[in-house]
């Protein structure tokens, strides 16, 4: 079967790698324009590695995007995170026709933000659907789904990268098996039963810390009177607490974070900016954000480096 990757970022990556490791025939990859400050797709990066040809349409409603999917005489197109608009008249030009992935359960949560809404409005599962695309958006026939617990401390990053993104991978290889031995179904999805949400923005994703606080406040005091200190509340003259309206509007800091990006380990240490930039001449960083860390000793650090950089 000759296949077309058309994908970006890491997951487009991901699945050109699991193609490949099946000795899929892969004729062309796909992948999104490039970026003007000389970054390169991992997508991009992973196909150059294996000599595979790459295309970077800017639009796919031109006849020069209809020309060059017909010039690849393909099998399937595998749609691994796709943001521009592709025509269904391009879709279609396979002869098994295209299939896409959707990190949601369709019809629930078309559109660009479907990993955020299902954690913002506290639903307790989510997952991944393999479709085929048409004309309208997340809204083509489902092949193939598949579900995951959200847990009640679920961020973002984890649900994506821990639960969607691998499951993800491993969909769009059972779904190419379910075409190759002619079993792939088209369930067409009842839009009615389903939602669309746009973009989750800043405004979306706000807490009201004037309230949240005070609950975090309080559920500290509960549990240090239930376990600790008996008697606690009876003897608190005065209390405060600080929040991330705090840290954004007198400290100035980015979305109120206290100690700038997510200490995870792969944001940790020498994983964490460089404090001489590795794209600009003449561009140094010092701060929580940069190597060797948050704290007031890393922030010291940081600018003890730099002094010796510079």
């Amino acid at each position: 079967m000759r296949i077309v990757v058309h994908g970006q970022q890491a997951f487009g990556s991901a699945v050109l790698e699991r193609l490949i490791s099946n000795k899929e025939d892969i004729v062309s990859v796909c992948a999104a324009p490039n970026k003007k400050n000389g970054y390169i797709d991992p997508l991009v990066e992973t196909a150059n590695a294996y000599n595979i040809p790459v295309h970077q349409p800017t639009s796919w409603k031109t006849d020069e995007a209809y020309q060059l999917m017909e010039s690849f005489d393909a099998d399937l197109c595998v749609m691994a995170y796709v943001t521009l608009i592709v025509p269904s008249a391009i879709l279609n030009i396979p002869r098994m026709g295209s299939i896409q992935y959707h990190p949601s359960l369709l019809p629930m949560h078309r559109g660009p933000s479907s990993i955020n809404w299902p954690i913002s409005i506290g639903s307790k599962k989510t997952g991944i659907t393999i479709f085929w695309p048409d004309d309208g958006l997340d809204t083509g026939p489902i092949l193939l789904q598949k579900e995951c617990i959200i847990d009640e401390n679920e961020t973002l990053g984890g649900l994506y990268f821990n639960k969607l993104f691998p499951m993800g991978v491993q969909a769009l290889e059972e779904s190419i098996q379910l075409i190759k031995d002619g079993h792939a179904p088209k369930i067409n999805q009842n839009l009615d039963d389903g939602s669309y949400e746009s973009w989750f923005g800043k405004e979306q994703s706000k807490i009201d810390w004037s309230i949240e606080g005070e609950k975090m406040k309080n559920l500290v005091v509960d549990k240090m009177q239930n376990d600790l200190m008996p008697n606690l509340k009876e003897n608190i003259v005065e209390d405060f607490y600080l929040t991330p309206d705090y840290f954004e509007k007198d400290l100035n800091t980015k979305y109120g974070s206290g100690f700038s990006i997510q200490p995870k380990f792969s944001q940790s240490a020498y994983f964490r900016f460089h404090n001489k930039s590795e794209i600009y001449d003449g561009l140094y960083f010092v701060g929580a954000g940069t190597h060797p860390g948050a704290g007031v000793p890393g922030v010291l650090s940081s600018a003890k480096v730099l002094d010796k950089i510079l």
